[in-house]
C-alpha cells in the first residue's frame, strides 16, 4: 500500500473504526497493556478458530459511516462474494466477484493475481507484488481475516497489542456477538520498512503504525461479522470523522469448494492492461489507462492559484488522490513525501489531490499540522470520476508529454516510472 504493509498491522477491507477519544488519541501507548480478560479471551479465541480454518466463503459488504451517500466513493459499498482456501498449496487461495453479478473477478495467492473485467474485456495479471497490492487496496477484499489468519499462525509477524476491552454486546444480522475494541501497534522491524531520505536512502527508523480495531465476534462460530479499523501513523495524526470497515454474512466454513472458482483463466480476445491494479474492488475500473492523455483539468490548490493540465505542461507529475479520512492514504504520504524530497530539483512536480473529502478545509488542515512539503488540489472528485478512480490512494504518473506513464495503487515502483519519465 511499500507503505502498503498496513495489511500487516491488521487494516481491514475499509478503513478506519470506532474511533479512540480525544485523550487517547493525543497519549502515548503505555509500556503496560491495559488488558481486559473478559475481551482478550474472546479475541484470542476468534483468532484460534480462525487459524483453524481450511475453507471460509462469504459476502463481504464495505461500508463509510458517517459520510453522506452522495460522497461514498462510487461503488466502494458493492456486496462482493469471496471465498478463501487456507489448505492449498500456495494458501491463502483467494476469489472475489460482485455478489450479484459477474462483471470483474480477481483471483490470487502469494505468488499471482489475476483481474478480469467481463464487462470491458480487459484483464491484468502479475507476480507477488500485484498479490500483495491487490490484497491490500482492494475494499472488498477481507483483509483483516486474512492477517488474522497470519498472524495467528505466525505470531513473530504480528502487531502488540496495546489495549484490549470489551465494548458491547450486539446482535448483527441476527447473530449474537461480543464486541471488543483492541488497539494494535506494529513494529517497524516486523514490517521490514526503511524510511528513504530526500536521495532515496535509508534514513532510519519508519513511522510507527497503530491501529483501532473495533470487531464483532459471533458466539456462535467466534468469527468476525462486522469490522471497523482505525489506522493512525505516528508522524500523521489525523482527528476521526469518517469510519470505513466491512461487514461479513453468509458465511460457509470448511466446506467443499469447488475448485473450479480458483481457476479463472484469461477468456479469449480479452485485452491486457499495462497499468497495475486498480485502487478499488476488482478488475481494473479506471476510464484512463498508461499512453492515454491525462484528462484536461483545472483545480485550486491550497492558495487559491488554478492547477491545470495545459499548466503542468512538459514536467513529469505525480498526482496521488485521498482523503484525510483514509487511513491508506495516510499511511502513504510518507513515501510520497519521499518522492517528492527526492525528486523536486528535478523537474518533477508532486501533487496530492484531495478527493471525497467530508469538510471543505480539511485537507488544509490536515496538512498544514503535518508539515507536507509537496502541493495539494482540492475538490478532485471529478477527476477521479473522469479517470474511473473508483478506490483511493490512486496515483498517477503523468510524463513532460502529457500522457499517463501510471495509474494504480501505490507501488514501489513508482519511482522507476518517474525516472523512465524524466529521461524522456
Amino acid at each position: 500500500m511499500s507503505l502498503l504493509s498496513l495489511a500487516s498491522a491488521i487494516t481491514v477491507a475499509g478503513c478506519d473504526a470506532a474511533r479512540p477519544t480525544a485523550d487517547a488519541q493525543s497519549a502515548s501507548i503505555e509500556p503496560t497493556p491495559a488488558i481486559d480478560p473478559r475481551a482478550k479471551a474472546i479475541y484470542d479465541g476468534a483468532l484460534a478458530r480462525i487459524a483453524a480454518l481450511q475453507s471460509i466463503e462469504f459476502t463481504v459488504r464495505p461500508f463509510i459511516g458517517s459520510l453522506a451517500a452522495s460522497s461514498v466513493p462510487p461503488g466502494f459499498d458493492t456486496p462482493a462474494s469471496v471465498a478463501i482456501d487456507f489448505a492449498g498449496v500456495d494458501a491463502p487461495h483467494v476469489v472475489v466477484r460482485p455478489r450479484d453479478t459477474r462483471a470483474w473477478e480477481v483471483v490470487f495467492d502469494a505468488r499471482h493475481a489475476l483481474f478480469v473485467d467481463f464487462d470491458r474485456r480487459i484483464y491484468h495479471e502479475g507476480g507477488a507484488s500485484a498479490a500483495s497490492v491487490a490484497r491490500e487496496v482492494s475494499q472488498s477484499l477481507p483483509n483483516w481475516l486474512l492477517a488474522a489468519h497470519e498472524h495467528a499462525l505466525h505470531p513473530e509477524r504480528a502487531p502488540r497489542i496495546a489495549s484490549i476491552a470489551f465494548v458491547s454486546e450486539e446482535e448483527i444480522d441476527g447473530v449474537a456477538c461480543d464486541v471488543v475494541r483492541v488497539e494494535l501497534v506494529s513494529s517497524p522491524a516486523v514490517r521490514g520498512e526503511q524510511v528513504r531520505d530526500s536521495e532515496g536512502k535509508s534514513a532510519g527508523k519508519p513511522a510507527e503504525i497503530r491501529v483501532i480495531d473495533t470487531v464483532a465476534i459471533a458466539r456462535v462460530d467466534r468469527l468476525p461479522r462486522r469490522v471497523e479499523s482505525a489506522p493512525e501513523i505516528d508522524a500523521l495524526r489525523h482527528a476521526p470523522g469518517v469510519s470505513t470497515g466491512a461487514r461479513y454474512t453468509d458465511l460457509r466454513v470448511d466446506a467443499t469448494l469447488d475448485r473450479a472458482r480458483f481457476e479463472v483463466g484469461v477468456p479469449e480476445g480479452f485485452v491486457k492492461l499495462s497499468t497495475g491494479p486498480a485502487a478499488s474492488a476488482g478488475a481494473d475500473t479506471f476510464r484512463t489507462h498508461a499512453g492515454d492523455l491525462v484528462p484536461d483539468f483545472a483545480l485550486l490548490d491550497l492558495a487559491g492559484t488554478s492547477v491545470s493540465r495545459a499548466s503542468l505542461a512538459g514536467k513529469v507529475v505525480l498526482l496521488d488522490f485521498w482523503a484525510t479520512w483514509c487511513g491508506p492514504c495516510k499511511a502513504a504520504m510518507p513515501e510520497v513525501e519521499a518522492i517528492y524530497q527526492q525528486y523536486k530539483d528535478r523537474g518533477v512536480v508532486v501533487l496530492g489531490v484531495n478527493t471525497w473529502e467530508k469538510k471543505p478545509d480539511a485537507a488544509k488542515t490536515y496538512l498544514a499540522a503535518h508539515h507536507i512539503g509537496y502541493g495539494c488540489l482540492l475538490n478532485g472528485d471529478k477527476l477521479a470520476e473522469t479517470c474511473g478512480i473508483t478506490g483511493i490512494p490512486a496515483m498517477i504518473v503523468v510524463g513532460r508529454d502529457g500522457r499517463v506513464a501510471y495509474i494504480g495503487g501505490p507501488s514501489p515502483t513508482l519511482r522507476e516510472t518517474i525516472d523512465a519519465a524524466l529521461a524522456k
